[in-house]
């Protein structure tokens, strides 16, 4: 009985094949790159939504939207966590945010942020403090402008401005204008080396004073911190 031949691929076979799955993988390995940021962008506004429904619950409460820290270094995100599902982001030792588990620190590009910092006390961008107070969310500390000064905002104890609540009735645009958003620092920087405008593919996460959460080009964070008229 004569013995059949095996058959088999030759190199030039293999080496085809292999170069078309190397061909689908590049074109491929961008789009699942692309859905993965735009999960973690949904997930951001997701959040956003959450912290301006518990700054919005704050004002029925208080009659003034949380402040951006007060005398006695009680940040804003403490201030709103009974209004929310926090696990213990805030409480007033602001160390606990490096342990997080709720909406606050929980920004899924947050940690891909140069700015980020898990453990207390670790130095990033020369700040010795990033890893205790920083939750990767910023407040608007200045609402009252383009008619008032910068940093008017937070309590007299801090900054030399006259200090003023913000209320619904003199915070102009609120439906254009920042309440909270993506930030390396616990306020809301629109300037400087500290700039996290870029965290979601060229765009940053906010939510407005109306409850509205937004993505915005970087050239739209200041406008809409200091004069959102040009949004309309």
């Amino acid at each position: 009985m004569r013995r059949s031949a095996l058959a088999a691929f030759t190199l030039i076979e293999l080496l085809v094949v292999v170069s078309i799955i190397a061909v689908l993988a590049s074109l491929l390995l961008p789009a699942i790159s692309t859905v993965r940021e735009q999960a973690r962008s949904a997930r951001c506004l997701s959040n956003l939504r959450q912290i301006g429904m518990g700054c919005l619950g704050y004002l029925q409460d208080m009659d003034c939207y949380p402040d951006t820290s007060t005398s006695k270094s009680v940040y804003w995100h403490t201030q709103i966590e009974d209004y929310l599902d926090s696990e213990g982001d805030g409480v007033n030792k602001n160390a606990a945010l490096r342990n997080a588990r709720g909406v606050m620190r929980s920004c899924p590009a947050w940690r891909f942020s140069r700015y980020y910092a898990v453990v207390a006390g670790q130095s990033v961008n020369g700040s010795a403090n990033d890893g205790d107070w920083n939750p990767g969310y910023g407040m608007n500390a200045s609402p009252f402008r383009p008619d008032a000064s910068l940093w008017n905002h937070i309590t007299v104890a801090y900054w030399s401005n006259p200090y003023r609540q913000a209320l619904p009735g003199n915070v102009r645009l609120g439906s254009n204008r920042i309440l909270v958003g993506d930030s390396p620092d616990w306020y809301l920087s629109t300037g400087g080396a500290r700039d996290d405008r870029r965290r979601h593919r060229a765009a940053s996460n906010h939510v407005m004073f109306d409850g509205r959460a937004v993505s915005l080009a970087p050239a739209q964070v200041p406008v809409a911190v200091n004069d959102p008229a040009s949004l309309r």
